[in-house]
């Protein structure tokens, strides 16, 4: 069925892009947290969540309190994506 393959969003709506340089060891390492992710039974995380996930828990170290962490990172909503079918017309009717 189709309603069943749409994704949910992963980065939230207002996110832009930037860059990240990483060593080849930092790479490395970030391709141990997705495959320790993956073989705990999640789904692949994207960089950007690793990134975030990172961000976040720096933040808290540092000293930032919860209600500041929550504006900053606020929890993503699910919603499905909207899926409508596309009809065709009948092929072999005669309208001419």
């Amino acid at each position: 069925m189709i309603q069943g393959m749409a994704r949910k969003r992963r980065i939230a709506p207002d996110a832009e892009r930037t860059t990240v340089a990483l060593t080849p060891a930092q790479q490395v390492a970030i391709q141990e947290v997705i495959l320790k992710r993956i073989r705990e039974g999640e789904r692949k995380p994207l960089l950007n969540e690793i990134i975030v996930n990172g961000l976040e828990e720096l933040l808290r170290k540092e000293g930032w309190t919860e209600s500041s962490l929550a504006k900053i990172f606020p929890k993503q909503e699910v919603r499905r994506a909207k899926v409508e079918s596309i009809r065709h017309a009948r092929r072999g009717s005669a309208s001419a």
